[in-house]
């Protein structure tokens, strides 16, 4: 980026005709870039190919990257993400055929391979999108409803009020024509003044309770207004969080992981991810029921809030999977925290029925720093997932 803008100001002052002094300080502006300018970075692409630092294009078209071969775990990896993805977002509930395609995908990762995925997946989502449009819709007919009998008490107020001002408006005149046409004693005109008093008092006292008949009204609106809003509020939460931990769900750990991220850009503010997930879970649900895997579910998130601290962030990422937003934080405290956790989970009771479940949790964690990009940093904490999967479970990878 530095190297572009000297070489954009050095076509302009050539163009322009600069003097001795301009072409003198562009000279020096370039030594002390060629000065400070490392392009060791760029040795990071000797794994794929031959790295030549002062041909960029000749480094670039000689990389060699094998796309041929696919990890396994790969399957397993795209289900899980599915899954995430038709997790509701506004609407309560998922439909009856989403539930079913999401179970198919938690028990046989494989399938995402048959024919009929294809279009039972494109179904899913065109029902997910129905379902959330319905339930806005509902909401906005509620509101635009009670909106509408605002409106009407405003105007019946408004055209009370004129009708009232009207009448004021004629004790008004009553007060102008006795101007010019002054009475020419005083008992005369004490009896029109007292007149007029009278019924301005009259009118006042019709206004005034018009206007607190319609304060009661304008008030119980209000309130209902309220109440309406808080229930879009509590709405608006219930989207952002997971319906049986109780935790973020993935939307809003996104929202937090963006945070941080822009945190970083803007301040170098170090974070790490933390992807955990429970080692033979499928098994749970297959030995003890699904309503057992659910008490697992949520036995782990506690353990979850209670090992996070008050800076950092847990949610539940989808399906047996959670994940945990570190800040502030470098790989090694990272690792200590995994490592409670991990230990937590081996050491805890979780009961169902009378019954201890034993439940183990592979972890793996990666720092921001330590990667190009957040995408890359996500692609990391999963990959040492799967090293710890692989390594035999209930184990923490950096």
């Amino acid at each position: 980026r530095d190297a572009s803008a000297l070489a954009k100001k050095t076509i302009a002052l050539i163009e322009s005709q600069a003097g001795k002094t301009q072409i003198d300080l562009l000279k020096q502006a370039w030594e002390n870039f060629l000065s400070v300018y490392d392009d060791s970075f760029l040795q990071k692409l000797s794994d794929f190919g031959e790295v030549d630092s002062c041909n960029l294009k000749k480094t670039i078209e000689g990389l060699r990257v094998d796309t041929s071969s696919t990890q396994t775990g790969d399957l397993t990896r795209i289900a899980r993400l599915v899954v995430m993805g038709l997790s509701p977002s506004i609407a309560a509930k998922l439909d009856d055929k989403t539930t079913t395609l999401t179970q198919k995908l938690q028990e046989n990762p494989d399938y995402i391979s048959h024919e009929a995925f294809e279009k039972e997946i494109k179904a899913a989502i065109a029902m997910r999108i129905a379902l959330d449009k319905q339930s806005v819709e509902e909401m906005v007919k509620a509101l635009d409803e009670l909106l509408e009998k605002l409106s009407i008490q405003l105007i019946d107020l408004i055209e009370r009020s004129e009708s009232s001002t009207t009448e004021i408006r004629d004790v008004k005149r009553d007060l102008e024509a006795l101007e010019s046409d002054k009475p020419k004693d005083f008992k005369t005109a004490h009896k029109r003044l007292y007149a007029i008093a009278t019924t301005l008092e009259e009118k006042v006292e019709i206004l005034s309770q018009d206007l607190r008949s319609h304060n009661a009204k304008v008030n119980e609106m209000g309130e209902k207004i309220a109440t309406l809003e808080s229930q879009l509020a509590t709405a608006t939460q219930a989207s952002r969080e997971d319906f049986l931990t109780k935790l973020l769900n993935k939307r809003a750990l996104e929202e937090v992981i963006g945070i941080k991220e822009a945190e970083y850009e803007r301040y170098g503010r170090n974070f790490c991810i933390a992807m955990l997930d429970l080692d033979f879970f499928k098994s749970v649900n297959d030995t003890y029921g699904h309503e057992a895997g659910d008490a697992v579910l949520k036995a782990f998130a506690h353990i979850l809030k209670e090992e996070v601290r008050i800076n950092d962030t847990v949610g539940r990422f989808g399906g047996e999977e959670f994940l945990a937003i570190l800040g502030d934080t470098e790989l090694a405290g990272a690792q200590t925290f995994g490592e409670k956790v991990r230990a937590h989970v081996e050491e805890a009771h979780f009961m169902y029925q009378g019954q201890r479940i034993a439940v183990t949790v592979s972890i793996g964690i990666a720092q921001r720093k330590d990667y190009p990009s957040l995408e890359t940093l996500k692609v990391g904490a999963d990959e040492r997932l799967y090293d710890a999967k692989h390594k035999g479970r209930n184990r923490v990878e950096t």
